[in-house]
């Protein structure tokens, strides 16, 4: 069996991987690892660890990359400094502003989107001149949110600090291949400017995104019923 044969295996049957002590530990469904299954995964063992190195000590979902992807991930490695394929959105939130419910709806959609929880890793095997990208789907990450202040109400100082962050690079490998910056405007309301990079979203996704997050950030804000 091949290495692109074993990465759909994996993926397929949801087998989580981890690094414990310099060896990758695996966790499967009952009955999906059978003698053949265990032969496969002690012949790449080793090149399936790079895979999940630095993601420890999370676990990790590890499934092979679309076409799309493909070209996306070798294009940014052709440049690497380039924000050609961030995608962003920004938007102002000006009633009832709450970091920590803000932090804990981006917390909410991470943990329920797995997308924002994957990197990419390619491996090669020089014995055989195997070569496959993997999409590396942690089980959590931290909750990529940084908070600023803006000394003014400039318009052109948002227009300015919005393109500075947009443009960015983001790390394919390490991630995370999102993150969001927010702006503590002096008036009381927050400018928000949310990045991804397009190996792990479209515009489309990126609206049913949003919808999400603003139901949660409605349904955490809302003023308990009083009996």
């Amino acid at each position: 069996m091949s290495l692109y044969e074993a990465v759909v295996f994996l993926g397929k049957n949801r087998i989580w991987l981890w690094n414990e002590n310099k060896l990758l530990r695996f966790a499967a469904p009952k009955g999906v690892i059978n003698a053949d299954a265990k032969k496969l995964l002690t012949r790449y063992r080793d090149y399936l660890a790079t895979a999940v190195d630095k993601q420890t000590p999370a676990r990790c979902l590890v499934a092979p990359c679309s076409k799309n992807q493909n070209s996306l991930w070798f294009v940014q490695q052709l440049v690497p400094e380039s924000p050609a394929y961030n995608v962003a959105v920004s938007f102002q939130m000006k009633n009832k502003f709450n970091p920590d419910v803000f932090t804990g709806c981006c917390s909410y959609c991470i943990s329920l989107n797995p997308v924002l929880r994957t990197t990419f890793h390619h491996i090669h095997v020089p014995e055989t001149n195997e070569n496959i990208l993997c999409q590396v789907v942690r089980d959590t990450i931290p909750v990529p949110v940084t908070f600023k202040n803006i000394g003014s109400n400039d318009d052109s100082e948002y227009k300015n600090l919005l393109l500075s962050e947009y443009s960015k690079p983001f790390d394919l490998e390490c991630g995370p291949l999102f993150r969001c910056v927010v702006w503590e405007i002096t008036n009381g309301s927050s400018l928000v400017l949310m990045i991804f990079h397009h190996t792990v979203i479209d515009a489309w996704s990126i609206k049913l995104l949003l919808q999400q997050f603003f139901r949660r950030y409605r349904d955490m804000i809302a003023e308990p019923v009083k009996e």
